[in-house]
Order: structure tokens, then C-alpha cells, then sequence
């Protein structure tokens, strides 16, 4: 999928105008994983003014994964025992 990513409020975010299974109405806002979050803190270190940088090419390609917030990785089925439910996330393609 096709997004704009930029960063709100402290958080980053990727904005894109379809649900993969157009159960929401678009144009849908879905949180930055997390790994992708520590790579652009982790970019800040080496660039000066990453966000700039990241606002001039903002378009991003980027799939959807759904987390529990509290265990690392992709839990293979929806049995999430912390009972918090899962996290839709945009994560960046590579």
C-alpha cells in the first residue's frame, strides 16, 4: 500500500485512503510500528533534521500488521492472551 508518513502530536503516523478489508472509511491514520519509529530515532542521530528530510519525500509503501502491544512480532493467530487486542500498525517496506 501507498501512504504519507509524517509525524503528529509526537507520534508518527502514515496516512492512506483504503482499508485493506474496507471495514473503515477512508482516509485512515494508522500509528508507525514501532521498529520503524526506533530506525527514524536511530536516523536523527546521524542526520540533521530527519524530520524535514522525511516531509520532502513523504510517500511511502508500507503494509499493515496487526500487533499485540505488549509481546514482540506478529502472533500467528488472534489468541492474544494479554486480552488488550491487537494494533493495526503501517509497516515500512525496505
Amino acid at each position: 500500500m501507498t501512504g504519507t508518513l509524517f509525524k503528529s502530536k509526537d507520534k508518527w503516523i502514515v496516512i492512506h485512503g483504503s482499508d485493506p478489508d474496507f471495514s473503515e472509511v477512508w482516509p485512515i491514520e494508522l500509528p508507525l510500528h514501532p521498529e520503524d519509529v526506533k530506525s527514524i530515532q536511530d536516523q536523527e542521530l546521524i542526520f540533521d533534521n530527519i524530520e524535514s528530510r522525511i516531509a520532502a519525500f513523504s510517500k511511502v509503501e508500507f503494509n499493515v500488521v496487526e500487533e499485540c502491544p505488549h509481546y514482540s512480532g506478529d502472533h500467528i493467530d488472534k489468541d492474544c492472551s494479554c486480552k488488550s487486542g491487537f494494533i493495526k500498525y503501517a509497516k515500512l517496506k525496505q
